[in-house]
């Protein structure tokens, strides 16, 4: 197993971790004096009706844990490069995702920082799996 793909694995992983806990803290606060829940998260919300939101960090989490397997599973380079590319297509969108709750409520969403944090793990573990490509090819000598 090579160095890279743990790297990228482990930076996956821990991406995937960080998106679990920016779906488990809360992503608005409605209310001050609402008897209700008025810290809903992702995976909480309590009645107002967005779990629905919760099915993108979670088809991320499930493709980051795939593509950990598929890293740590093959040898060659070229599975371990599409991995990657989706990896850090996944990654991209995550954070896109979750950075639509910064600024969109009056007191700021922790849940945005965390699981735009988590996205671009994922991205950056995806980014180092598709760059041994260009490494090995790089240690390739082509004949002339």
């Amino acid at each position: 197993m090579r160095p890279r793909s743990i790297i990228s694995a482990a930076a996956t992983l821990a991406g995937a971790v960080v998106i679990v806990l920016g779906c488990l803290v809360p992503y608005a606060h409605v209310c001050d004096v609402c008897p209700i829940n008025t810290q809903p998260s992702l995976f909480n919300d309590e009645g107002h009706r967005v779990s629905w939101l919760a099915t993108e960090p979670i088809a991320a989490l499930v493709l980051a844990v795939i593509g950990v397997l598929v890293l740590l599973a093959v040898r060659r380079a070229v599975e371990r490069a599409i991995v990657g590319g989706l990896l850090t297509a996944v990654g991209l969108l995550t954070s896109a995702f979750f950075m639509t709750f910064v600024g969109t409520f009056d007191k700021g969403s922790a849940a945005g920082i965390v699981g735009g944090v988590g996205g671009l793990l994922v991205t950056l573990g995806g980014m180092a799996a598709a760059s041994g490509v260009l490494r090995e090819a790089a240690r390739v000598d082509i004949p002339e």
